[in-house]
């Protein structure tokens, strides 16, 4: 007959080790999880920013032959009045965005209205996760959802990056990239 006695298995001291060095290394490794989450979040804004920027070049510069400059706008659209500004707005869960001139009296309203909008002038390749954008948001926060690209409208020359963070179930958003994946995009076009 065997001994109740002699049955092997872990003490309670042992099982509390165990769970102790699985808690040390959790405490570990989020703290390098969230910098790599941040990281991750970094590339993916300076990569969008970058295809935002080259999209909105090549948009400026097939456009400024209908549009004109600032400077021949007047006999272009009929108007007296110098664009303010171009923006390009990007949208990056289409690869697609829109160009316009802005009059310095006239419309300059986002495509989506969001309270997340945030803005910054410098390159993208200077950018940190820690570069603050505005609102105490900082660049590796958060994937930006939409670029804007305000250039110069005599030279084309980029005048600052505007991004923005739009709620998810935000339905502008959601009815412009609809829009513009059905290549419905004329009804954004400058006119």
């Amino acid at each position: 007959m065997k001994n109740k006695n002699s049955r092997k298995g872990f003490t309670l001291a042992e099982l509390l080790i165990v769970v102790a060095i699985i808690a040390v290394l959790v405490a570990i490794s989020i703290p390098i999880f969230h910098a790599q989450l941040r990281k991750a979040r970094l590339a993916a804004n300076q990569a969008n920013g970058r295809a935002a920027f080259s999209a909105a070049e090549a948009a400026y510069l097939e456009n400024m032959e209908k549009y004109g400059t600032s400077a021949s706008n007047s006999f272009t659209h009929g108007r007296a009045e110098d664009y303010d500004t171009v923006t390009y707005t990007y949208f990056p869960a289409v690869g697609k965005g829109i160009l316009n001139f802005h009059y310095s009296s006239g419309d300059n309203r986002w495509i989506c209205d969001s309270g997340g909008k945030v803005y910054t002038n410098t390159d993208v390749s200077h950018w940190t996760v820690d570069t603050e954008v505005s609102d105490s948001k900082k660049i590796g926060d958060q994937v930006a959802r939409i670029w804007t690209i305000h250039m110069n409208p005599e030279n084309g020359e980029i005048e600052g990056y505007y991004c923005a963070f739009p709620k998810a179930n935000e339905t502008e958003y959601n009815n412009v990239l609809k829009d513009l994946k059905n290549g419905n995009d004329s009804k954004y076009e400058q006119k």
